[in-house]
């Protein structure tokens, strides 16, 4: 199958793009909210703690994948050019950054709304941050950047967008 879809949804006026990413990631966001809601209820915990909690996960994941992207694959450009880091429109998140940017978040969001525990909380993030990965997962593939080895098998993508890298020489970091 021949997997060429365009990661943008919508463009209005050339001012403003939609993309398939950023739906999915806001995607990932609102469903995760939504469990956690759920999941507090059914606990009895105070809900005028969720928003807080959810800002503290917004801002652990974007500083986390940046600085996750910026230091794990391109470390002597950021190190050189710190400033490059806030460049965002450059692109570049790294999903395992996103992840220690969240667990750092959770821990300073358990002391500040006085949660059970910082362990008690990550247990209730769990579910939220495996479909949320599901959901970053799916805007990686609409982006064209889920790489995977060549094959013949009969239910591999095929990825134009791709530019073909040569697997025989080791890649450098």
């Amino acid at each position: 199958m021949i997997w060429n879809v365009n990661p943008e949804i919508f463009t209005f006026g050339g001012l403003l793009v939609i993309r398939w990413y950023g739906t999915f990631f806001a995607i990932a966001f609102i469903s995760g909210f939504q469990i956690k809601k759920w999941l507090f209820k059914i606990e009895r915990i105070d809900l005028k703690y969720l928003d807080g909690i959810l800002i503290y996960i917004f801002i652990g994941t974007i500083v986390g994948a940046r600085l996750g992207h910026c230091l794990f694959y391109e470390p002597n450009v950021y190190l050189y050019d710190p400033l490059r880091i806030f460049k965002i429109w450059e692109g570049g998140l790294a999903s395992h950054g996103g992840m220690l940017g969240i667990l750092t978040a959770l821990y300073f969001a358990a002391q500040k709304y006085k949660m059970p525990s910082y362990l008690w909380l990550l247990n209730r993030t769990a579910i939220p941050a495996a479909l949320g990965s599901g959901f970053i997962r799916l805007g990686n593939l609409f982006n064209s950047e889920i790489i995977g080895h060549p094959t013949n098998v009969p239910w591999a993508l095929t990825l134009p967008a791709i530019e073909i890298v040569n697997l025989e020489k080791p890649l450098d970091f």
